[in-house]
């Protein structure tokens, strides 16, 4: 995670390759504070720009930056699928990352707002519905599906 110019890595975390898996990432700037949530699961609190704020904030997803508007590398691209993207201008409280995390009612993000998002896509991006049934369901299952 970074925040301005200080950075912190937060290890140990589960993530399971082919499996869709919750992401949340927290920091409070009166104290610091950042973590990193993954299936439900808290990872450990570390101190991160505190007394920082944000100016001109830009979000980039799906692309590592080595410094601020520091352009897009294809070497340094997220290859995967991304879905639900929140973003809050307040530190969730665990009950609400649980219920965000297990699909339960939530009030969607103030700043970033998935069913509201406007983006613009760079490179090879394909931008598809979320199917209704769980894709972890469909890998697991391959049985189902019709042979050609």
């Amino acid at each position: 995670m970074a925040i301005c110019d200080k950075s912190a890595v937060f290890w140990g975390l589960p993530g399971d390759l082919n499996e869709w898996n919750s992401i949340c990432a927290t920091w409070d700037s009166s104290t610091g504070l950042s973590q990193v949530w993954v299936n439900g699961k808290a990872g450990s609190r570390k101190g991160l720009g505190r007394g920082r704020s944000l100016t001109d904030p830009s979000i980039i997803l799906g692309q590592e930056q080595d410094a601020y508007s520091g352009g897009f590398n294809t070497n340094d691209a997220f290859t995967g699928q991304v879905t639900d993207v929140h973003m809050w201008a307040y530190v969730l409280s665990p009950c609400e990352i649980h219920d965000f995390m297990n699909g339960v009612s939530f009030k969607p993000g103030d700043i970033i707002n998935w069913q509201a998002l406007q983006y613009t896509t760079s490179g090879y991006v394909a931008v598809e519905n979320k199917p209704n049934t769980s894709i972890n369901a469909c890998y697991n299952d391959l049985s189902r599906c019709s042979r050609v």
